[in-house]
């Protein structure tokens, strides 16, 4: 709540293309912002850590690319949800990226060779 009321006290002297902000207020936000960035930083470690744990079963990985394609077929933005799976598949990085920068038509020609590698 504090870094929300930093913010909004920056963003509001800053309207009209005109700076009021102290440096008080900046350096309230900025402390602000750091304390939040430091609760925040074991989750990254634990998120990271996660990645590591790559996932080689051949039927959840198939589970996986069942749950994308009809995604990527619709275009539905929701495949952004399969992506820490798809990160953790040795060899779907680069569809894992086509993903995450909503390249469906790409990323479905990347899966469909991928699925060909994995199970053909």
């Amino acid at each position: 709540m504090q870094l929300h009321t930093a913010a909004s006290t920056v963003e509001n002297l800053l309207r009209n293309g005109e700076n009021k902000v102290s440096k008080e207020q900046l350096d309230v936000l900025e402390r602000e912002m750091k304390a939040v960035l430091d609760e925040l930083a074991p989750l990254l470690t634990e998120y990271e850590e996660m990645l590591k744990i790559k996932i080689t079963d051949r039927t959840q990985i198939r589970r996986i690319f069942e749950d994308l394609e009809p995604l990527l077929k619709s275009k539905n933005p929701e495949c952004e949800d399969l992506l820490d799976d798809l990160y953790r598949i040795d060899g779907a990085e680069k569809l894992a990226v086509k993903v995450e920068n909503f390249r469906f038509d790409q990323a479905m020609e990347e899966l469909n060779k991928i699925k060909f590698e994995f199970f053909e």
